[in-house]
């Protein structure tokens, strides 16, 4: 979750500013208060905010705009992806590898729960399998 939200008020409407965290962009997104507070106090974002696109939802949650987004996790270019199950210890979370020609994208997490870590995005797959290893966690391609 993005903290450094401010909330701002224009002609009687109030909006979220938030700066992408990657590129200079700042977006100022229409939100109801009550709908923030439901989000700030726990509740998914896609239940408190269900009026937002889900692209402007991200912006809330990792502080990425919709261009960055899709220049990191394009899944469509080509690039031949192989994803891989990896399984953590001691508490047995799963995470989706997907490893491309150039990058990697992890997701933590399965279902409604998944989320993506942008900062493993660039990492080498070799090096970050051999992280992965180090802790024991389990590696699965899947097929």
């Amino acid at each position: 979750m993005i903290t450094d939200i401010k909330i701002i008020e224009r002609e009687g409407h109030q909006y979220a500013q938030i700066n992408c965290r990657w590129c200079p962009v700042q977006l100022d997104i229409p939100i109801e208060q009550r709908h923030f507070i439901s989000w700030m106090n726990g509740e998914y974002i896609q239940d408190a905010m269900p009026e937002l696109s889900a692209d402007l939802r991200e912006m809330f949650i990792s502080g990425t705009c919709p261009r960055c987004w899709e220049e990191m996790f394009d899944m469509n270019d080509g690039s031949g992806w192989t994803t891989y199950l990896v399984t953590t210890t001691p508490n047995e979370q799963v995470i989706q590898v997907h490893v491309g020609t150039n990058r990697v994208v992890v997701a933590a997490g399965t279902g409604d729960k998944s989320c993506f870590r942008p900062n493993f995005i660039g990492e080498d797959w070799v090096a970050l399998r051999a992280k992965f290893e180090e802790r024991g966690w389990k590696i699965k391609e899947m097929e």
